[in-house]
């Protein structure tokens, strides 16, 4: 095989490879912890920054079984009125914990929002790991969710009309107050994967996990999962899951760029990399098959 040969194998590895990475955006004393622990965070989606979480596809699917409701009378629209509670989501069946990436390597607008004004890094992760996750059956429902947020107008309309037939399905044979009582605790957890269009250049990933408050440490594939803790945030108790990733952390740490404005080098990182055992060979840092450091391009300063 020529040299010309094995540099396009090589490129097309590299290109397959960058496809199965989801980058987490976060402040060097994010990146800090995440490494030296190998633990990311999972932390309660109501306490997030966008106020429409769960609720904005809700919305929609409320309204459109409020006017097929409409058809059968008022008695059986206040029926269902009565027992939506939009101030309730996340309570029926848990906790929702989520930890959230993008596909982009190197975004501005990641880097302003999620990344200490551009001065923090992006850690690349391989999908792998979390869609193995998917595999896990549901009792009674999914407890992990590994999926891409949906933006698009036409994908959520689907999702809206296939929701809205399966509850008003279950008119002939239930109770409008049992059947408003299953769509609050049945669906919820899918809504987390639907956003308003306007977030749509964030191309955002997330893992999602159901819990309750009081669940035990587990063991889920080569991922483990901390008991719920708490931080102070912002005047708020966040909760949060730890996932402890060490058993894997050569195959599941896959590159780590550098923001516009940190002051970070790409020596720093190699170091705290070889610090904390990333590397597969003992004789150093490999730019072919250890963690990829790259800066970003962007001129924002």
């Amino acid at each position: 095989m020529s040299h010309i040969d094995s540099a396009h194998r090589a490129q097309s590895i590299q290109n397959k490879e960058e496809v199965d990475i989801i980058y987490h955006y976060c402040s060097l004393e994010t990146f800090l912890n995440i490494i030296k622990y190998s633990s990311l965070w999972l932390t309660d989606i109501l306490k997030s920054n966008d106020g429409k979480e769960l609720s904005w596809i809700k919305e929609k699917i409320n309204k459109n079984i409020e006017l097929e409701l409409t058809n059968l009378g008022n008695e059986a629209l206040e029926a269902w009125k009565t027992f939506i509670d939009y101030k309730k989501f996340g309570n029926c069946s848990g906790t929702f914990y989520t930890a959230c990436f993008s596909e982009c390597p190197d975004s501005l607008s990641q880097w302003r929002g999620y990344a200490q004004d551009g001065e923090g890094l992006a850690i690349g992760f391989s999908k792998s790991p979390l869609n193995s996750l998917n595999n896990q059956p549901p009792f009674p429902y999914p407890l992990f969710i590994f999926d891409r947020v949906i933006y698009d107008e036409k994908s959520q309309n689907a999702f809206v009309k296939s929701i809205v037939r399966e509850t008003m399905n279950k008119i002939g044979y239930k109770g409008i107050g049992h059947i408003a009582i299953e769509f609050n605790f049945e669906s919820n957890f899918r809504y987390i994967f639907y956003k308003n269009p306007s977030f749509s250049e964030e191309k955002e990933w997330r893992l999602t996990m159901n819990s309750t408050v009081n669940r035990e440490p587990m063991l889920q594939t080569n991922l483990s999962f901390s008991e719920n803790n708490y931080i102070v945030s912002n005047g708020k108790l966040v909760s949060y899951v730890a996932l402890d990733f060490s058993r894997i952390k050569h195959s599941f740490v896959k590159e780590v760029w550098i923001g516009p404005k940190s002051k970070v080098s790409q020596q720093d990182i190699i170091n705290l990399l070889s610090r904390f055992n990333y590397y597969n060979k003992c004789d150093g840092y490999s730019f072919d098959e250890s963690v990829r450091i790259r800066h970003s391009v962007s001129s924002y300063r």
